[in-house]
C-alpha cells in the first residue's frame, strides 16, 4: 500500500470515501474494502453513516491501528456548545476512542473562525483526534487558521482536472499541509 508522509505522519493514499454509503449492505462493502487492502476510511457527521463505518471496522479482520480513520464535524455543530459533544457522539457511533484525523467539514461564516478552530484544537488536546485539519477552506481561511496556532495537517477539497486548485495546493505545500 502506498502512503504519503506529512510532518512525519504516514497516511495511506488509497482511501474509501463513504459519502452516501448507508445501511447494512454498505457495512459489508466497507468491510470488503478493508479486507481488500484499503486502509483509510473517510466519513462525516453529514454523511449519517458513522455507525456503519464503526461496524465495518469491527467486522473486519484488520486491526484498528492499521486503519486511518477520518471524520468531519458538521457546520451546524461548530459552535462552542455543540462542537465537542458532537465529536463525542461521532466517537460513540464509530465505536472508537479516537479518530486519526478530525476535520471541520465546511467553514461556518455565521460563527467566528476562532471559536470553532479553538474547539477543534480542544478535541485534539482531549485525545479525541490524533491529528486535525479542515475541509473546503480557501487560502484566506487556511492562513487565518494557522495564525490561530492550529497545527492542521490537511485541507480536504475537491481537486481534479476540471477544478484548478493550484494556488491552494501551493499554499498548503508551503505550510506542509496535505491537500
Amino acid at each position: 500500500m502506498k502512503s504519503i508522509t506529512v510532518r512525519g505522519i504516514t497516511i495511506p493514499t488509497l482511501g474509501l470515501g463513504t459519502y452516501q454509503l448507508t445501511g447494512p449492505a454498505n457495512v459489508d462493502l466497507m468491510t470488503y474494502a478493508l479486507e481488500s487492502g484499503y486502509r483509510q476510511l473517510d466519513t462525516a457527521q453529514m454523511y449519517q453513516n458513522e455507525e456503519e463505518v464503526g461496524r465495518a471496522i469491527q467486522q473486519s479482520s484488520i486491526n484498528r491501528e492499521d486503519i486511518f480513520l477520518t471524520t468531519k464535524v458538521l457546520p451546524a455543530n461548530l459552535g462552542k456548545e455543540t462542537f465537542l459533544p458532537s465529536v463525542e457522539e461521532s466517537l460513540k457511533k464509530l465505536k472508537v476512542d479516537q479518530v486519526d484525523l478530525l476535520l471541520v467539514h465546511w467553514p461556518n461564516s455565521s460563527l467566528p473562525l476562532e471559536e470553532y478552530i479553538t474547539e477543534l484544537m480542544k478535541a485534539q488536546e482531549k485525545g479525541y483526534a490524533n491529528h486535525i485539519g479542515v475541509s473546503n477552506f480557501p487560502i484566506a481561511l487556511i492562513e487565518a487558521t494557522l495564525n490561530l496556532g492550529a497545527n492542521i495537517i490537511a485541507n480536504q477539497v475537491e481537486y481534479h482536472l476540471f477544478l484548478d486548485q493550484q494556488k491552494l495546493l501551493s499554499t498548503c505545500r508551503k505550510n506542509d499541509i496535505m491537500l
